[in-house]
């Protein structure tokens, strides 16, 4: 009987470090290293030039894309990232920032609503129009960017219960 525990805990702990192991954070290693860890968008707004050329890694919504010449401008809505570097889904956010990739992306695929999660240099501000204000964004220069895959929908069945 106390093999059979010993061999079941071995199992149970098995699996346990098999799903933390899957769940690893999506930025690589060796890029995590160069960047300046929890910078914030407030602090970046604040003292611009002390960031400038500076990677660091931020999340968030897309809130619109822009398909320029020579690549794509990414607005993002600013989300605190989890444990993996997902955007969660929260309430909070420290204002919008853009993001400069190099290619043309697809506005279809990168659509407004999907979470991203981006590693990349700072380039300093750029003032826009938000809706019918100016509105000063922090813009990073694109080296890595994860698009996380849409959270599937909840379907709920209900049945009709006679009264």
């Amino acid at each position: 009987m106390k093999v059979r525990n010993i061999w079941m805990f071995c199992i149970l702990i098995s699996l346990s470090l098999i799903s933390c192991a899957a769940r690893k954070p999506v930025i690589p290693h060796d890029l995590r290293t160069e960047i300046t860890e929890n910078v914030s968008l407030a602090e970046v707004r604040q003292n611009p030039d002390v960031y400038q050329g500076k990677p660091v890694m931020w999340g968030g919504r897309i809130a619109s894309v822009m398909n320029r010449e020579p690549g794509t401008w990414i607005e993002m809505v600013q989300l605190p990232l989890n444990q993996i570097d997902r955007p969660m889904n929260v309430d909070t956010s420290e204002g919008r920032f853009i993001v400069k990739a190099a290619e043309i992306l697809d506005p279809m695929i990168y659509r407004e609503g999907r979470n991203l999660t981006v590693v990349g240099e700072m380039q300093g501000m750029e003032t826009m129009k938000m809706g019918e204000m100016d509105y000063t964004y922090p813009v990073l220069m694109e080296k890595k960017k994860h698009l996380w895959p849409d959270e599937p929908d909840i379907i709920r069945i209900y049945q009709r219960y006679p009264y």
